[in-house]
């Protein structure tokens, strides 16, 4: 039994043994490897084209209002509260403002028009509102100014906007002149 016991003792002796010096044996070195990536997701806006009326003749009144609303397909419809408040087209060819988004393609983008300043000549102001949106020729679209609208992107879009400008509720005439305004537009994800 003595001669068992030892065995058994000595196996497990060189065992831990083994172990023990079988780890210390052992050399170990470590590299930390850096992961990179390079992220690019803005979003290129270009401005094709401005928003523009033409010349207008612009007849405004005390209590009547006139209106030119600017579509997205480039027409005007010439409207009017009452005379003899008026708005015609004079002479030029009314573009829509078109801009390019360039974004990811298939990401949500929300678009925002705001910060609308008002066409005016230094004394008399015209009224900016009622703007519309149509992206890559797809259906009009209401914009509320201040609130985003979403669209899936595509490699390179094009949006269309469209507005109303209307003349003043005043008894002086609006003068002649180059009226110019003008108004913010964010593309974000």
């Amino acid at each position: 039994m003595t001669k068992n016991f030892n065995l058994k003792t000595l196996a497990m002796a060189t065992a831990i043994a083994t172990t023990m010096f079988a780890a210390q044996a052992s050399a170990q070195n470590v590299v930390t490897v850096p992961a990179t990536a390079t992220v690019q997701n803005a979003i290129t806006l270009t401005q094709n084209a401005p928003m523009a009326y033409g010349t207008i003749i612009a007849i405004n009144d005390g209590a009547q209002t006139a209106t030119a609303a600017l579509a997205t397909d480039d027409t005007v419809v010439f409207t009017t509260t009452g005379a003899p408040a008026l708005m015609a087209q004079a002479t030029g060819s009314p573009t829509a403002a078109e801009i390019g988004v360039a974004g990811v393609n298939g990401a949500t983008i929300n678009l925002t028009i705001d910060s609308v300043v008002n066409p005016t000549d230094g004394t008399d102001t015209l009224t900016l509102a009622s703007f519309l949106a149509s992206v890559n020729g797809a259906a009009d679209v209401t914009v509320t100014t201040g609130t985003p609208f979403s669209y899936t992107a595509t490699a390179a879009d094009i949006v269309e906007i469209g507005a109303s400008l209307t003349t003043p509720a005043q008894p002086v005439q609006i003068g002649d002149g180059l009226y110019t305004g003008s108004f913010d537009f964010t593309a974000s994800y």
